[in-house]
């Protein structure tokens, strides 16, 4: 939802978490992205959150950090997946990323899928059996983590998915099962991404505490020629 309003997203938070844990005020005027998010009765509403460019910093205020993967990065990125979500098979980095995502939507996605199955009312999914329900889930969250990753790794999604890889995203047609599978999109997109960006960080104060090392060498003394004086 949040880039269907804003592709040019950047970093997305609440007001709340704006005002208070950033210190940053939002300008006059900032239009709201909405959110579907459950209240704490589970009913599913919106909610509006704000990207950091609606934002001005006041006193104390703190800057999120937007990492962007280079070329450089895509050795200890690949260390990191692989450590949380086991080795990736040969490939380009956009192979593996597709492959680890398949891998942490595995993890998780019965667990959520017995939830959806108590809300397919009324939606184009109650008519599914147990097992067909499964298979578009999983498909289509698979699909939405993979499509989530590339593109803030800053890879073309469309050289690695199909437009058949989102086919019956129409039958999530109401808020409550729409809910469900952006819900369990972002939790499994937000622990990958979570993983590369600490990578990603590790590796940019590694080379940066190399850099200071070798700034601060002192220069080697030019070696001293010796000369012999003949006497006549």
């Amino acid at each position: 939802m949040i880039y269907a309003q804003r592709p040019d997203a950047t970093a997305c938070a609440s007001m709340e978490l704006w005002n208070g844990t950033m210190r940053r005020w939002i300008k006059p005027g900032s239009k709201g992205i909405a959110v579907i998010r459950k209240d704490r009765r589970g009913k599913p509403g919106l909610e509006y959150v704000y990207d950091y460019r609606d934002t001005r910093p006041v006193s104390g205020a703190r800057e999120p950090y937007l990492w962007q993967m280079r070329k450089e990065h895509h050795p200890a990125v690949l260390a990191a997946l692989e450590q949380r979500y086991g080795p990736a098979a040969k490939g380009d980095i956009g192979d593996q990323i597709m492959e680890l995502a398949r891998r942490a939507v595995d993890e998780v996605y019965r667990d959520r899928l017995s939830d959806l199955a108590y809300d397919t009312k009324d939606s184009l999914l109650e008519e599914l059996d147990e097992l067909n329900l499964e298979v578009r889930f999983r498909r289509l969250l698979t699909a939405s983590v993979q499509y989530t990753l590339l593109t803030r790794c800053g890879l073309d999604p469309l050289d690695y998915l199909d437009d058949e890889d989102f086919d019956g995203i129409s039958e999530f047609s109401t808020p409550a099962v729409l809910h469900h599978l952006g819900n369990a999109a972002s939790a499994v997109s937000m622990e990958a991404l979570m993983e590369i960006g600490t990578a990603i960080r590790q590796y940019e104060q590694t080379q940066a505490k190399n850099n200071q090392k070798i700034s601060e060498k002192p220069l080697a003394k030019e070696p001293q020629t010796g000369y012999t004086t003949t006497r006549g």
